[in-house]
């Protein structure tokens, strides 16, 4: 048998030699690897461990910048992913009444229309379709249903909401919420709260006691809380009693998490967060469409100085994952591709609920239905007959397939045996072109079809004509000039039923919030519809 005193010295030390290396090498390797390298096997993207488990693994794998960017959404409309943790990014789409941020769209009645059937299976059947077109669509985050009381008749988004009646709007808010969940998709109920008018929206306060708040303008968000168990919820661009919405201690804080039980994650509306240790403290979770204020710049500074908590970052985060996770998004693709964009199904729902929500308050001497064999013909009137009207505007204005105007329809029921007195002068806009500022614009694209063309040589004399406009004509301006265009902006206020600033340009940015090519503007104050058509980025805004 051979003894270590046996071996020659050249062998003995390449053997103590290649001991002292692999002895070495774990503690090399273990000093080299990137601190920020995700596991090899991360827990969070195991399906088969508790939901709690994974949230946990991830949150523990997060660096404090991460988890304050992942406060922040990006490119307008999504949750950032982590490229390094294979954290997917999580896409929203604007509702409330259809998937509206990707081409054409079924529109759904609109929610004034839904409250009015009185129909919770009704409000069930159309948050099922909403839910099967963003499956189609990969949108894992409908921003719907909203649910704001309907305070004054003036506010142009009433539309979207679900009636001025407490009782009703808590009814089928659940039911409607329940619908789109159930195809794998969160719903976003807004917005809390008190939104009750458009103008100025970002510095009015809603001043309404405790009382008020629980009878009249919280029991619907309550119910899509308690019993539709929402995943998400908008905070609303408004004051309430003297606090923002988005940093609302008492709002947020105490009634929705604490009270209600609420364990998904608050939103922002778009833009309407206004302090960075404010809006944290108060009870956000995440910042749309970025952070503008939850950002690294305004919080590690404020953790570091004591005026904030990391556990307060880790607890939005950690709700945020949880709602993400446990709604299966980091286990599958969320786009359904044997779901067509064009869904018959969809479309006989919509159709479905918007002959349910007619509602017939009388019918003196039975004058309805109407005698088809009798009629030999009908007169159609009034600025909505023609084209279709499927949409208030804004936010929630989507493109469509296909849209039947009230004229078409009866056109193809009464067929060529009913002559329609269709006057024109309602149907397509009047045109008044400040040729002295240079437009060149196609009405055909631009305006659609021209009923008249008005030349003129000022602003003044567009303003003379427009004014005298009867009401429920349309007057479209088109101007390249910003002076004019302010006071074509005044003149719509006042009550004019459109103005078009079409611009070859420059990018208008109007107080009421329109930008480039948003209608926002005066058609959800109530006031009038404004249209923008730009050609460049510019952008130049006045107060």
């Amino acid at each position: 048998m051979q003894t270590r005193k046996n071996i020659p010295p050249v062998l003995s030390c390449l053997a103590s030699g290649l001991v002292l290396i692999m002895t070495l090498l774990p503690l090399h390797a273990a000093e080299s690897a990137d601190p920020l390298a995700p596991p090899s096997k991360a827990a969070y993207l195991d399906a088969s461990l508790p939901l709690e488990s994974r949230v946990n693994a991830l949150l523990g794998v997060m660096t404090l910048e991460e988890k304050i960017d992942y406060l922040g959404g990006t490119e307008h409309f999504y949750i950032r992913g982590i490229e390094r943790l294979g954290v997917p990014r999580i896409k929203m789409s604007d509702g409330p009444m259809a998937v509206r941020n990707d081409g054409p769209t079924t529109a759904y009645p609109a929610g004034i229309a839904l409250a009015a059937t009185w129909d919770r299976e009704m409000a069930r059947k159309i948050g099922t379709a909403l839910g099967r077109d963003c499956r189609a669509r990969g949108v894992h985050i409908l921003l719907a249903p909203g649910v704001n009381i309907y305070r004054a008749p003036m506010c142009g988004r009433n539309f979207e909401y679900l009636g001025e009646d407490p009782f009703l709007a808590a009814t089928l808010v659940a039911p409607m919420i329940q619908g789109i969940q159930s195809q794998g998709v969160l719903a976003t109920v807004k917005h809390l709260a008190c939104n009750n008018q458009e103008w100025d929206r970002h510095q009015i306060s809603a001043e309404v006691d405790e009382r008020t708040l629980q009878e009249i303008y919280l029991p619907a968000f309550k119910a899509a809380v308690e019993q539709g168990q929402v995943a998400c919820v908008m905070t609303a661009y408004n004051l309430l009693n003297g606090v923002h919405c988005s940093q609302n201690d008492w709002l947020i804080n105490q009634t929705l998490k604490k009270q209600w039980g609420f364990h998904g994650f608050v939103m922002s509306d778009w833009t309407s967060t206004y302090d960075a240790v404010a809006v944290t403290k108060g009870g956000l979770d995440l910042e749309m469409p970025e952070g503008k204020f939850m950002n690294r710049t305004n919080l590690i500074p404020a953790i570091r100085e004591g005026r904030l908590k990391e556990s307060t970052i880790d607890d939005k985060v950690r709700r945020i994952l949880r709602t993400l996770i446990g709604a299966g998004f980091f286990d599958r693709p969320q786009q359904r591709r044997e779901i067509p964009l064009n869904d018959p199904d969809n479309a006989r729902v919509a159709l479905d609920g918007a002959r349910q929500a007619l509602v017939l308050l009388k019918n003196e001497q039975r004058l309805l239905p109407l005698a088809r064999a009798a009629l030999t013909s009908i007169a159609v009137l009034g600025p909505n007959a023609h084209p279709a009207v499927f949409s208030g505007g804004g936010s929630a204005f989507p493109g469509v397939f296909t849209a039947t105007s009230i004229l078409d329809g009866i056109a193809r029921l009464g067929g060529d045996r009913i002559k329609l007195d269709n006057p024109g002068w309602y149907v397509r806009p009047t045109l008044i072109a400040d040729t002295e500022a240079g437009m060149r614009i196609n009405n055909e694209e631009v305006f659609g079809p021209v009923a008249s063309t008005i030349r003129i040589k000022s602003y003044e004399e567009a303003l003379e004509i427009a004014n005298g406009v009867e009401f429920g004509l349309s007057a479209g301006i088109a101007t390249t000039s910003l002076k004019h265009a302010r006071h074509f902006q005044r003149y719509a206020r006042a009550g004019m039923t459109m103005v078009n600033l079409a611009t070859a340009g420059v990018d208008y940015h109007v107080p009421f919030g329109g930008t480039k090519s948003s209608s926002y503007g005066a058609r959800e104050q109530g006031f009038a519809a404004v249209e923008f058509f730009t050609q460049t980025k510019t952008s130049y805004s006045w107060s």
